[in-house]
């Protein structure tokens, strides 16, 4: 019953925007989304981070505006980075994700807004030419000349059900409003049977070449495989992490799985510092080392960057000119 109420609101509220009958705000600089159907972990965090490096590499100002999920900034507009230097990196307050994609990218806004609307207002203000929406498939209020729908190959639609008793967001027919779908976790050319007219790409994480301590060292995979490990993760789906840490070859004596967005600031790495006990060192993703200091364990603690390829990248790169060369002159219609 409680999904049917949910579908219901949720037909109501896109046929509200797509009839004009609620407003969007269009920017005057072009705007891409990055988003997904269903709740948790699709990858969106390492999608949006490669699409921010691609533009910068391009030479343009680029804006990421981010709702903060997990953050306790309830309301209002947050600069958490002004792409010349200043950085604002409390991950408790700002979210985890943006104050990421803040340190990987030094050149790049970074806009906390829990109306995206207002934070592109602000990109716009601060003289960025692209803004990337992070999660914003459903942020109707705010018009997107790209929307980049990103499905996980593994379990693309869940069990099928809208929430709570499924993880959908929004019906599957939902994807016809998107312009690419990037099934991730797809190393090849698996289309998880999906049967969709928009152009579909693959991306596939992988660990970076190096770890960094939490006090900014740098290391190779040598240093850490006669070691023996401790693992933990607050992401959507820990298991993975420990899974690629073991095909890495690295000795893990505890796999501690926690809270997606997890609060450090308890008790929450008791168990981490148990565990600690057995080991020489501490493994973590970089989402996780934004809320963490190196006094928090009783042995180094170093975390692991993830990258991603995205293929066929020519199809990626044709698609990306496109759309740049399309809003060239984009006029805000707002």
């Amino acid at each position: 019953v409680a999904s049917r109420l949910f579908g219901l609101l949720v037909v109501i509220r896109l046929f509200a925007y797509s009839t004009g009958i609620a407003k969007s705000y269009r920017a005057a600089i072009p705007v891409l989304s990055v988003g997904n159907l269903t709740v948790g972990g699709t990858g969106k965090t390492p999608v949006v981070d490669h699409l921010v490096q691609r533009a910068l590499m391009s030479g343009q100002r680029v804006a990421v505006v981010s709702r903060g999920y997990g953050g306790q900034r309830k309301s209002g507009t947050a600069l958490v980075s002004d792409g010349r230097g200043t950085l604002h990196d409390d991950a408790y307050l700002y979210g985890d994700e943006p104050v990421l994609l803040a340190r990987r990218n030094r050149d790049a806004m970074v806009i906390v807004a829990r109306k995206r609307s207002e934070g592109v207002m602000l990109a716009e203000k601060l003289g960025a030419e692209l803004v990337i929406l992070d999660d914003g498939f459903q942020h109707l209020r705010l018009s997107r000349d790209l929307d980049i729908v990103l499905l996980d190959s593994r379990s693309p639609f869940g069990n099928g059900h809208l929430l709570p008793a499924g993880p959908l967001r929004e019906p599957v027919a939902s994807l016809a409003r998107a312009d690419l779908v990037i099934l991730t976790h797809n190393k090849g050319a698996d289309l998880a049977g999906l049967d969709v007219e928009q152009p579909v790409l693959f991306s596939s994480p992988r660990f970076s070449d190096t770890l960094t301590s939490l006090q900014g060292e740098t290391y190779s995979w040598d240093d850490v495989i006669p070691l023996r490990c401790v693992a933990f993760a607050g992401i959507a789906r820990p298991e993975t992490f420990f899974a690629a840490l073991r095909e890495k070859g690295v000795l893990l004596t505890a796999e501690i799985a926690l809270l997606d967005h997890q609060d450090y600031s308890g008790d929450a790495l008791k168990d981490v510092r148990e565990a600690c006990k057995d080991a020489d060192l501490c493994l973590t993703t970089e989402k996780d080392a934004v809320k963490l200091v190196p006094e928090d364990f009783p042995v180094p603690c170093w975390q692991v960057p993830l990258t991603i390829e995205i293929n066929p990248e020519p199809k990626l790169n044709e698609l990306l000119e496109t759309f740049l060369q399309g809003n060239n002159n984009h006029e805000n219609c707002a």
